[in-house]
C-alpha cells in the first residue's frame, strides 16, 4: 500500500512509543516500511510525503470484537496505571505489568495482557 509516511509511522510496532493502531496491526499482521516516495514525482506536488508499506495477514481467525474492547479499555486514559483499568491484573501472573502506564510498555508486554483478557 502507499500511505502518508506520518501514518506509516503510527502502523509501526517496531518504533517506541505504543498506539492503538500498532497494537492492532502487531495482533493482526506482520508489517514492514519498504520505502519512502518524494512528493517530486507526483503533478501536482502533495504537501506530504508518501511510504510503500507492506501487510501480511496472519492466517488465524481474530475476535475483532474482543480486540476493540481491549483497546477501548488499554487506551481510553493513557497516563493511568493499568492496575487500575483492568481488575484481573492483580488476579494472574501479569502484576508486574499493574504499576505501569501503556506507554511503558512493548507490543509483547502488550499482546502478553491481552491473552488474559
Amino acid at each position: 500500500f502507499m500511505i502518508q509516511k506520518e501514518v506509516a509511522e503510527k502502523f509501526d510496532y517496531n518504533s517506541k512509543k505504543l498506539n492503538k493502531y500498532k497494537f492492532m496491526t502487531a495482533i493482526s499482521s506482520k508489517y514492514d516500511r519498504v520505502f519512502l516516495i518524494s512528493r517530486n514525482v507526483f503533478y501536482p506536488k502533495p504537501k506530504v510525503t508518501s511510504e510503500i508499506v507492506k501487510f501480511t495477514f496472519n492466517n488465524h481467525i481474530l475476535d475483532w470484537k474482543k480486540i476493540n474492547n481491549f483497546v477501548k479499555t488499554v487506551f481510553l486514559n493513557k497516563r493511568k496505571k493499568l492496575a487500575s483499568k483492568l481488575d484481573f491484573l492483580n488476579k494472574n501472573k501479569l502484576v508486574l505489568f499493574g504499576n505501569k502506564r501503556i506507554e511503558e510498555l512493548n507490543s509483547k508486554e502488550l499482546l502478553e495482557i491481552y491473552n488474559f483478557f
